[in-house]
């Protein structure tokens, strides 16, 4: 009931104040189940992580959130928290994307458009927070054919989300992006807005702006040659830079 009656407060004070800052914080929930249990990973523990999301009209950061995990991981397992450190920062207007992102020592600063998320909106819908999210869909032409699942809100008109995702006309609240190994098994994460507010006194929300200029494409390529360069490294023992 304080949920709801806080929601209701809240949605009015961001109709009356739209031209306030909105922050929403998101917990991040990883899973992974590889199938074929002869590979070795049930010693892992994927941990959650915490994301703020600032919104202001039409642009928004995403960042992540330093704090005290209180999962305890059991003896012998390895625990290992995913999600990216760097901020990503998002003009619906303007179709700019930005993203701070590491790879080894090197920092790099992904410069793009905003990925277009053919978005299969249907009439589903259920309460977040206290507001009704509306459920909608989308399968990427990816290698893996990624689902992504989404519930956002009409009456926050952002259209904005965690992470890279957006384009719904609304905020969302709760993100499901996964897909199926062949054997069984399967990978992704969840979001999970776990609350609103409206900020009394405006943070800077400024682009982001250290680290090598590349777009999606070419740290996409990066990406793979590093992995590759970590697996050779692995595979021949050897410790190289």
């Amino acid at each position: 009931m304080k949920n709801l009656l806080f929601s209701a407060f809240a949605l009015f004070t961001i109709t009356a104040f739209a031209q306030n800052q909105i922050r929403f914080e998101y917990e991040m929930i990883p899973y992974f189940d590889p199938g074929d249990k002869s590979m070795g990973m049930m010693n892992m523990v994927f941990l959650n992580s915490n994301y703020e999301l600032i919104v202001e009209d039409n642009i928004s950061t995403f960042k992540f959130l330093d704090k005290i995990i209180n999962q305890q991981p059991q003896e012998g397992t390895i625990s290992i928290q995913m999600g990216n450190r760097g901020t990503v920062f998002k003009n619906t207007t303007e179709n700019i994307y930005l993203e701070e992102a590491a790879l080894g020592p090197k920092n790099y600063l992904i410069q793009d458009s905003l990925t277009v998320f053919d978005w299969e909106i249907s009439k589903e819908s259920k309460n977040i927070l206290g507001f009704e999210t509306r459920k909608a869909t989308v399968t990427l032409d990816d290698k893996h054919k990624t689902k992504i699942t989404a519930w956002y809100a009409p009456k926050l008109n952002f259209k904005t989300g965690p992470d890279k995702f957006w384009g719904l006309p609304g905020l969302i609240l709760e993100l499901n992006s996964g897909f199926e190994y062949e054997n069984g098994g399967n990978e992704g994460f969840t979001y999970k807005a776990l609350s609103v507010e409206v900020l009394q006194e405006n943070v800077p929300v400024t682009k982001p702006d250290k680290g090598q200029k590349v777009s999606r494409q070419n740290y996409k390529k990066l990406t793979e040659e590093f992995s590759k360069k970590r697996k050779e490294m692995y595979s021949n023992g050897v410790d190289k830079d």
